[in-house]
């Protein structure tokens, strides 16, 4: 089954707001922005872009948002200390 298309791509840096899931967690350190790659309707997909991007330099991670009654799953890459470095 192909990948469903991303919700929508935001190649700036965003302020993390939310909780990654369970297991990736990023680093108890004041890093606070990362990039939004995408936003999935579903797990499976976000998990699936995650995985394409496992052997790169920078870390990949899932954080679920709700919007409305809807749960999306942001795909961010990256865990930095601030807006310049993202």
């Amino acid at each position: 089954m192909p990948l469903a298309r991303p919700l929508y791509i935001l190649l700036s840096a965003v302020l993390l707001v939310s909780q990654p899931l369970q297991g990736q967690t990023p680093p108890n350190q004041p890093l606070r922005y990362s990039v939004l790659v995408a936003s999935m309707a579903t797990l499976d997909d976000a998990r699936s872009l995650q995985l394409e991007h496992n052997t790169d330099p920078v870390p990949f991670y899932i954080v679920p948002v709700q919007v409305n009654r809807a749960v999306y799953y942001r795909v961010l890459a990256g865990m930095f200390a601030d807006r310049n470095d993202a």
